[in-house]
């Protein structure tokens, strides 16, 4: 065989393995547009929101089943929502759906693309799993479409905030909806949106949604993460409000619990991404009022309420997720609550008398996930005071730390994607039997998380 045949034979055979790579591992698909760009040839795959053609699925029907646990590990296991591959011992409380478990690449395309049947046969057999162990555990979903890879078809945030708003037909929204200079019109339209995605994820087995998104972000802030992937719905909390009630709506007339995001407000930072780096949101009062004013509105239709790792200007810049302060605004009428110095965790901390009104929302607190460097870098040079180290003493991993931090502060049930489960479990577990105070929080988090299931 000559030369030219040979390298025509292996770059076919590249070529080949490629596309099973591409279409069987989603995850690689930008890898390999990055490095084979020219295959990008299907305009129908240009936007992140495409179905792969299946066969019509039955709906996947749930049994409720036991929750058997009985060792103290297990029980603080059910408060943690993870990966499926990210656990052995210990099994958690919720799933959350990634692009593996729901997506199929698009060899000739630039985005992957829902994929139904892979979707339900994944939760299907995890579920037998499941229920062969006797542990309830809920299936999550983003919630947020677009951009953000996982089940189901909806829009990016921002077209369907500025079809809503403005009657503008954006990439991920087109054909899916009729342009009209009448706003009921409109609202209709998004809500037959909402309701198609809704009966999918029930089709599918969803329990949980992390959504809606709750964020303003404001026109300038261009470079803000959420503004980047297009994932708020508007700059203005009277539209959002408008947008996420029609959310709300679809979700709960098919059982899909709701978790908005993200407290107090991701939206408020003008730039950086918490995924990488610190940052801490401005001082200014009135943008984090109309953000508050936002919760305090939707605090009897959230199930849960996801807090980020975004920094407390009024704790010292401490991210939301370990700030005592956040958390008493949030649950509680009035804040700051009484304490005792020695219940204290970190050295630094708001002395303030004067009392505030809070949002007093009773639902599941949830904190983004661990992983993230806004928390890690925080936790990892923060001076704690000698409860603070008591506590923390056994955590092996600096995700552990953070978890028992989150909880002590006041977390109920905590995303953690990447770092060990079983380690932090058993680390929070130690914590547990060293403080009596940590033990009481955490019985409290086991009851709130059991409504929150039921």
């Amino acid at each position: 065989m000559g030369i030219f045949r040979k390298l025509l034979l292996a770059g076919m055979i590249g070529l080949g393995a490629t596309y099973v790579a591409a279409e069987r591992f989603p995850q690689l698909q930008r890898y390999k547009n990055a490095v084979l760009p020219f295959t990008i040839l299907d305009e129908t795959k240009e936007v992140p929101n495409t179905m792969k053609e299946t066969s019509e699925l039955k709906p996947l029907v749930k049994v409720k089943h036991a929750n058997h646990r009985e060792k103290l590990e297990e029980k603080i296991a059910q408060l943690f929502i993870t990966r499926m591959d990210n656990f052995k011992e210990y099994f958690p409380g919720g799933i959350l759906l990634g692009k593996e478990e729901t997506e199929t690449g698009n060899f000739f395309g630039r985005y992957t693309s829902y994929d139904p049947e892979k979707t339900q046969e994944t939760i299907e057999e995890f579920l037998e799993k499941a229920e062969a162990a006797n542990k309830r555990v809920l299936i999550f979903e983003e919630g947020e479409g677009g951009y953000v890879a996982g089940i189901g078809v909806l829009p990016a945030a921002k077209d369907i905030g500025k079809y809503f708003t403005d009657n503008i037909i954006g990439p991920t929204i087109k054909e899916r909806v009729s342009p009209s200079q009448n706003k009921d019109v409109r609202s209709a339209e998004v809500e037959k949106l909402f309701g198609e995605y809704a009966r999918e994820l029930r089709d599918r087995g969803i329990d949980v949604v992390f959504g809606p998104v709750l964020d303003a972000v404001f026109q300038e802030d261009a470079q803000n993460v959420l503004a980047l992937q297009d994932r708020q719905f508007s700059d203005q909390h009277l539209e959002i409000r408008k947008i996420a009630q029609l959310y709300l709506k679809m979700m709960k007339l098919q059982g899909i619990k709701t978790v908005g995001k993200h407290f107090l407000s991701v939206g408020l930072a003008e730039e950086g991404d918490i995924h990488e780096e610190r940052v801490v949101n401005p001082g200014k009062i009135s943008p984090r009022r109309w953000a508050g004013k936002t919760y305090s509105l939707f605090k009897n239709d959230l199930q849960g309420i996801m807090l980020s790792h975004t920094g407390n200007p009024s704790d010292f810049g401490r991210p939301y997720s370990v700030s005592q302060r956040a958390y008493e605004y949030l649950t509680q009428e009035s804040y700051p609550v009484s304490q005792q110095a020695t219940e204290d965790i970190f050295t630094e901390n708001n002395q303030e008398k004067r009392r505030y009104q809070g949002i007093n929302y009773q639902g599941l607190t949830i904190i983004d996930d661990l992983s993230m460097r806004g928390l890690l870098d925080y936790v990892q040079t923060a001076p704690l005071t000698n409860r603070g180290k008591m506590l923390t003493a056994q955590a092996s991993t600096i995700e552990a730390k953070a978890a028992i931090l989150a909880f002590a502060q006041g977390a109920e049930s905590i995303i953690s994607l990447h770092a060990d489960l079983d380690e932090i479990v058993r680390n929070v577990a130690q914590a547990y039997h060293a403080d009596r105070n940590f033990a009481q929080q955490l019985e409290r988090a086991m009851k709130k998380y059991a409504a929150f299931a039921e």
